[in-house]
């Protein structure tokens, strides 16, 4: 092969290299970011981010940060719900709690970030709407790779 030629293959190999992947819709996509409510850290909660038919969870953690793995690129509703934390109705089944009181919901959420427990959480009361996919407000374009998006709620 020519000096040339060779030179022509590289170059190929390598736009093909540094172009591929972050394209590709099929490519599992992170998302990260912080979640607030009036300008303060949400301390315990969790978000789920409503696709096509599927809905993707992620927790929020002491610090109000969250982190979904693995999700499919392209747009979602998210919602944000804190009420699973409320003291008050740990006794009272919620909807995502069964009659035999096994926690529905929390059975699909990852554990939280290194260094956080669930203790560690504490119950944020947050306007209702953030929990209803009609009513949230939030909605954001999943890419390929790692993105930080970050949200604040308000009253």
């Amino acid at each position: 092969m020519s000096c040339a030629g060779r030179s022509l293959a590289l170059f190929a190999l390598l736009g093909f290299l540094s172009g591929c992947g972050s394209s590709n819709p099929n490519t599992p996509a992170t998302i990260s970011g912080t979640v607030t409510y009036k300008g303060t850290p949400l301390t315990g909660g969790n978000m789920m981010f409503h696709g096509n038919d599927v809905v993707y969870p992620a927790s929020i953690g002491a610090d109000g940060t969250y982190e979904g793995r693995d999700f499919p690129v392209g747009e979602m509703t998210v919602t944000i719900e804190t009420e699973s934390l409320d003291p008050a109705l740990k006794s009272k089944p919620y909807p995502g709690k069964s009659k035999a009181g096994k926690d529905k919901m929390a059975e699909q959420f990852r554990p939280p970030p290194e260094g956080v427990t669930p203790a560690a959480s504490t119950y944020v009361k947050i306007p209702a709407k953030y929990a209803d996919k009609t009513k949230s407000g939030f909605t954001v374009t999943i890419k390929a790779g790692r993105q930080t998006q970050n949200f604040e709620l308000t009253d």
